[in-house]
């Protein structure tokens, strides 16, 4: 229970996993969710939804987002979502 109140989490809320969507309250993205598909020593790599747009946000920048209520955990996505979403990512990275 700790580690929820550490990470913003409520104790009755699921902890993000490697298909968690992420809806972003403010800033130039605001309205957005997202969904995680990647991660660096220093970045995460996400699909921003509806605009289908990729996101390379640094962790810093996701960590400050998530504390300062800017980015909230919604939930950890179906299966078939994450995988529809995945095609997605997949077919806009590699058309860079």
């Amino acid at each position: 229970m700790m580690v929820h109140r550490i990470l913003g989490c409520t104790s009755n809320m699921p902890r993000p996993s490697k298909k968690a969507m992420y809806v972003v309250k403010g800033g130039d993205y605001g309205g957005s969710f997202i969904i995680q598909f990647g991660r660096t020593t220093s970045h995460r790599k996400f699909l921003r939804l509806p605009e289908q747009e990729l996101l390379d946000v640094p962790l810093s920048a996701f960590d400050s987002g998530r504390k300062n209520g800017v980015l909230d955990f919604v939930a950890n996505i179906d299966k078939d979502v994450y995988n529809y979403c995945k095609h997605i990512y997949d077919e806009k990275n590699n058309n860079i």
